[in-house]
């Protein structure tokens, strides 16, 4: 689920980034959620890239 966030938040498939709301929205989650599950992805990348 981080990976799927990461690149919906991001745009790596298509080059478009989407909002919370729109995420949350495509993964049948709220945009609550979303932002807690990219939190968490960002902290982990953030961790193996020091």
């Amino acid at each position: 689920m981080e990976r799927e966030v990461i690149r919906l938040r991001y745009g790596f498939d298509d080059g478009v980034e989407m909002s919370l709301r729109a995420v949350g929205k495509r993964l049948g989650r709220s945009h609550d959620w979303v932002a807690k599950v990219e939190k968490a992805a960002l902290a982990k990348m953030r961790k193996h890239t020091t």
